[in-house]
């Protein structure tokens, strides 16, 4: 049994548009699926923002000057300098008060 040419045409475009409506499908789940994705990721990008500027504020509270200068009191017994202690260097000479 031999088959024609014009009894194999219908099959071969019945399989063209089926393999066309695949390919849609497939488009168009692929584009949800990468919309999801960029959704979550811009999520984790803000999330990750927000936290590296809260310990950029946790690292601005913890170095302020008067913070350091506590710390330095209670913890490693340091004293404030006394009327002269301070020695200022400036240039290639040092000054010293007498």
């Amino acid at each position: 049994m031999r088959i024609r040419g014009t009894e194999i045409k219908p099959f071969i475009s019945l399989i063209l548009i089926f393999f066309s409506l695949l390919t849609m499908a497939f488009s168009k789940t692929e584009v949800r699926r990468l919309g999801y994705n960029v959704l979550k990721l811009s999520r984790e990008y803000k999330n990750r923002t927000d936290q590296r500027r809260l310990n950029e504020m946790n690292l601005a509270r913890l170095v302020r000057p008067d913070r350091i200068e506590d710390y330095a009191h209670s913890r490693l017994a340091l004293r404030r300098a006394s009327k002269g202690q301070i020695v200022q260097i400036s240039g290639q000479t040092i000054a010293l008060r007498h």
